[in-house]
């Protein structure tokens, strides 16, 4: 999977600013990360899971960059028969095929 997620020297402070607005802001949310993402696994119908190639700008929790980084293999693990019952782990990094 081909991801970018910019992350600089910048990115704890800013991120510490934003969620402490957010906490001191009545009706904020939390920050959200914007992800360029050039692939990615949709699922127009729970349980039906389809590979998509095309970039896409995606909102993420700031938490789902302190996972592990996906790899070439992470779309195909995930698609794969032998993909474990859940096969969210995948993507979380807990699973490995």
């Amino acid at each position: 999977m081909r991801q970018k997620v910019a992350i600089t020297s910048t990115y704890s402070t800013a991120t510490a600013k934003a969620l402490k607005f957010s906490q001191q802001t009545t009706g904020a949310e939390e920050p959200l990360a914007l992800v360029l993402q050039e692939e990615y696994i949709d699922e127009p119908e729970l349980g039906h899971y389809v590979h998509v190639i095309e970039k896409r700008v995606t909102e993420w929790p700031v938490a789902f960059l302190k996972r592990p980084q996906r790899t070439a293999r992470t779309i195909l693990d995930f698609l794969s028969p032998d993909a474990p019952s859940n096969r969210l782990e995948i993507l979380r990094g807990i699973a490995k095929n």
